[in-house]
């Protein structure tokens, strides 16, 4: 067995982590997506930090701004985001993932159908056989637990198993079919993405982020330009109070408001 580990990496003030795979294919196209990604990002530098230099000088002013560690912390919000959205793209379209899940249903149903038909005949002591010697004769069921009422619930409990794991196949397609449509809210935008940005723009300018139209939303629609994603304003717009709407429900949630209701 491989020993190859994966090395866990910030990419935010220590909030937002994620374990990097071992080297392999898909590992390594994620990294090709990402790099490309962020080449394309750094030609926006210039522009995203005369952004946050502006709400600088509208802001507080209690300190000087600082552009290389305002570049550093979007570079990092940028890798989030681009690591995120590339391994999205690398996985199965919600249609495909649907189809296969109801067809693993159907086919679960039809194994349930047969199991239950042969339950009732002669079939079920052979089955039961073969089953009992790949797994007791095979020594993969401890030795002092080989009682006839243990074996016997063992084995029904793998015949009620394809009950479940039927049950199990029908809520996941129904699950996933319900996600589908229109994105709105924080699914075109993630909430920790949405306040990874915002610490960064608190930090920089000394100006907590509004929840409405203005220099906070203006300058996220500059961020996902220079990350190659085109959104309505207005639905960047609506993914920010989203946001701001759910950190101030969460119980849990120990900082300041995050932003205000109107710049």
């Amino acid at each position: 067995m491989s020993q190859a580990r994966g090395k866990k990496t910030t990419l935010w003030s220590g909030i937002v982590q994620f374990k990097e795979p071992p080297p392999n294919a898909r590992a390594e196209a994620i990294k090709v997506g990402m790099d490309a990604g962020l080449t394309a990002f750094k030609r926006h530098k210039g522009k995203l930090l005369v952004a946050l230099s502006n709400a600088h000088k509208r802001g507080s002013g209690s300190k000087p701004f600082d552009p290389d560690k305002a570049w550093w912390q979007l570079t990092r919000v940028a890798q989030f985001y681009l690591w995120r959205s590339t391994v999205k793209r690398d996985t199965m379209p919600a249609a495909d993932r649907t189809r296969r899940l109801r067809e693993l249903t159907k086919a679960l149903g039809r194994a349930r159908h047969l199991v239950g038909k042969a339950m009732q005949d002669d079939v079920k002591e052979d089955l039961f056989s073969a089953w009992y010697d790949a797994n007791i004769t095979n020594n993969l069921v401890p030795e002092e637990q080989l009682t006839l009422v243990r074996i016997e619930d063992e084995f029904d409990e793998v015949v009620a198993s394809l009950s479940a794991l039927e049950a199990a196949a029908q809520r996941a397609a129904d699950g996933v079919r319900a996600k589908a449509g229109r994105p709105k809210g924080t699914a075109v935008l993630q909430k920790d993405e949405i306040e990874g940005l915002a610490a960064v723009y608190r930090d920089s300018t000394g100006s907590t982020p509004g929840a409405g139209d203005g220099p906070f939303a203006k300058f996220v629609m500059e961020v996902l330009t220079a990350l190659g994603r085109h959104l309505a304003y207005e639905s960047v717009i609506d993914a920010i109070k989203d946001s701001g709407l759910r950190a101030l429900m969460t119980a849990d949630w120990e900082g300041p408001v995050p932003f205000d209701a109107e710049e």
